[in-house]
């Protein structure tokens, strides 16, 4: 199957790398950094003639919606992958909702195996109930987008997974954002959410010179923490014994199934998984512009 990429940054090359992983072309790139000579319709013009399915979103996320919006109206059967946040504010992610149908949003953790076999379990109601939830995105390397905060670039992410295995959005949510500069550069950020009975703290920060990346509930049975990084589970039952549920005998690329999934809903025609609304949801809890 033929794949176009737009932004060829560090996000960017990962989809391009795992696109030919999968036995896939990347016939069309978009980027006026690496080639400055090509615009958006060149770029258009071939995907078209080299009859592209598929197209990964990957420039920074202030562009995001104007340059989906370019591509879905000029070629109407192409599928995206929008990279997370969908969007910088709601109010302009809502403009791609009549595309939906065909729009993929790329929040990765959805397709991290240990995420999965989580919501596997909730829906077996294996856990019994959960009373709290805890999450940390922690590390020191800020991100690259020009609208430096912290809540839009990792704490989205935790946010959209828990709305997931909570299988709804918050009653109740705030978000505190600080600036431990005082500047425009929001490097910390907090949310306490309610689904509910059950409330849920997430962390997320660029100042820890650990990375970390967990998820920790708390229910009927005891306590079950997921490592988003090593892909792990791991359960301390209420007398405080220790067992892990998940090992990492072999570790998966989350960006592999997620790109598989884009490819299969291509070719089935299928609506993918990880929705315009979804993004939306996500985003709309973090973002400043409620």
């Amino acid at each position: 199957m033929n794949f176009g990429i737009v932004g060829l940054g560090v996000m960017g090359s990962n989809h391009k790398r795992v696109y030919e992983k999968l036995g896939n072309n990347i016939t069309d790139i978009y980027d006026p950094f690496v080639f400055p000579g090509r615009t958006l319709t060149d770029f258009i013009n071939g995907c078209y003639s080299n009859q592209v399915k598929g197209i990964s979103v990957c420039n920074p996320s202030d562009q995001h919606v104007s340059t989906a919006l370019v591509i879905v109206n000029a070629l109407p059967d192409v599928y995206l992958l929008i990279e997370k946040p969908i969007a910088v504010t709601t109010a302009k992610a809502k403009e791609l909702l009549p595309y939906k149908d065909r729009i993929l949003v790329g929040h990765i953790e959805q397709f991290n195996p240990a995420v999965m076999k989580l919501r596997e379990w909730l829906d077996g109601d294996m856990l019994g109930e959960i009373f709290s939830i805890r999450t940390k995105r922690v590390n020191n390397i800020p991100s690259r987008e020009l609208v430096k905060d912290v809540a839009t670039d990792l704490l989205v992410h935790d946010i959209e997974v828990v709305n997931s295995l909570m299988g709804g959005l918050p009653t109740f949510s705030r978000v505190i954002r600080k600036s431990t500069n005082n500047n425009a550069v929001c490097d910390h950020a907090h949310a306490v959410l309610e689904y509910g009975d059950t409330v849920c703290y997430c962390e997320a920060n660029w100042l820890s010179p650990i990375k970390e990346r967990f998820l920790e509930l708390y229910c009927t049975h005891g306590l079950i923490r997921l490592d988003y990084s090593k892909q792990i589970i791991t359960f301390t039952d209420i007398q405080g014994n220790f067992t892990e549920l998940l090992s990492n005998d072999q570790y998966e690329e989350p960006l592999v199934q997620e790109l598989s999934h884009f490819a299969d809903c291509i070719a089935r025609k299928k609506q993918p998984k990880i929705s315009v609304e979804t993004g939306i949801n996500a985003l709309e809890i973090v973002s400043e512009d409620i």
